[in-house]
């Protein structure tokens, strides 16, 4: 496999095949229609995938089996070392096979000396040339508000860090360090073989594995905050989350779920209203990891499913001739291009788009009233 200087990941499988084309569309519209994309597996079921990769240049397939296996069986193993949860685990395992979720960390060891990591249930949304740079001075760039979660969902058990003398830094401090790992950026080797064998160690056989919440069994979240916590021996790896960024036009949302947006053609902004007047501020990605990938191959056949922005969704899944990408592969039928209602999903608070009761004119609505219908995209 070629090595480039930037690149970025995606995990997926043939199941989420629709949500895969929308992302990189989104990435060649919004970071740049030439940057190297490697698919990571997320199983064996990659045909389709790879009928896609076969139509686009800038399109691979990461096939390092023994890097697979390896954050695999360390994903399963850390979770497994749990007495609290290893009958469970052992069952879930067993009966979904799902290993999937760790996956993403052979990222570590692939062809991009720098990269950015987007989780499949996403649209990029802006370029990545200020990750790129932070990179240079920290060790991993994150962009989620994980840290903000209530401390008994959090990703660190606060009762045994209270009592490990260990977790020197401080239960407050650790706070800081909660974050995802549906979207980040790090280098090349970050953490390569010497550090996997190193939080192997301290997590199964040093039992730091207890530092992990057990309510969040099975997560990558919470595995890869301790990772960028533990993963070197001189002290926690530098980390760089824009959610705590003291620039605060940095600070964003990015779940479609629960956060509100404005929508200027096919992108979405944060608003910032604080220092006055308001101010749209540019965000990575749309995360759409609240809905399942069978959600989105409905609403690929045309069916009326309450997915919010929607109809971003379908205007991106299609190769629009300004993204620079292939034909759309497979045999599944494109996104109906036809005015829609909002099927009682969250919506922008502002649409800057050309709509049929419009005229072709820039839209007059303005915050906290939506639109009932809206076209493609030019």
């Amino acid at each position: 496999m070629l090595h480039h200087s930037h690149g970025i990941y995606i995990l997926a499988s043939d199941p989420q095949y629709d949500q895969l084309l929308a992302l990189i569309h989104s990435i060649a519209a919004n970071v740049s229609p030439q940057i190297p994309i490697c698919v990571i597996p997320g199983n064996d079921s990659t045909q389709r995938i790879e009928q896609e990769i076969a139509q686009r240049d800038n399109l691979s397939l990461f096939d390092d089996a023994a890097s697979l296996a390896r954050w695999e069986s360390f994903g399963a193993a850390v979770w497994q070392s749990l007495p609290v949860v290893n009958r469970l685990s052992q069952r879930y395992a067993e009966g979904y096979g799902d290993r999937e979720p760790f996956r993403r960390f052979c990222a570590f060891d692939g062809p991009f000396e720098k990269f950015v990591f987007y989780d499949v249930a996403s649209l990029a949304m802006k370029p990545l040339d200020d990750c790129w740079a932070k990179l240079e001075d920290y060790d991993f760039v994150v962009d989620d508000w994980q840290h903000c979660r209530p401390l008994a969902s959090s990703a660190f058990n606060r009762g045994v860090l209270n009592r490990d003398r260990r977790a020197a830094l401080g239960l407050v401090t650790l706070s800081g360090r909660v974050h995802g790992s549906s979207w980040f950026g790090a280098k090349r080797g970050a953490i390569d073989l010497a550090a996997l064998a190193r939080l192997r160690d301290r997590l199964i056989h040093q039992g730091e594995a207890q530092w992990l919440n057990a309510l969040n069994w099975w997560s990558a979240d919470e595995l890869f905050s301790y990772m960028t916590l533990r993963c070197q021996e001189r002290g926690p790896a530098k980390l760089f989350n824009y959610s705590r960024s003291p620039n605060l036009m940095e600070r964003t949302g990015n779940c479609a779920l629960g956060d509100d947006f404005v929508a200027v053609g096919p992108v979405l902004y944060s608003v910032a209203h604080a220092p006055q007047p308001p101010q749209l501020k540019p965000i990575h990605r749309l995360n759409y990891g609240q809905y399942s990938s069978f959600d989105f191959a409905l609403l690929c056949e045309g069916e009326t499913v309450a997915i919010p922005y929607d109809y971003l969704f379908c205007t991106t899944a299609i190769a629009r001739p300004s993204s620079g990408g292939g034909p759309r592969g497979g045999d599944r039928p494109p996104c109906p291009h036809r005015p829609r209602p909002w099927a009682g999903a969250r919506q922008p608070a502002v649409l800057l788009w050309p709509c049929p009761s419009g005229g072709g004119r820039r839209s007059p609505w303005t915050i906290g009233s939506p639109a009932r219908f809206l076209a493609p995209a030019p």
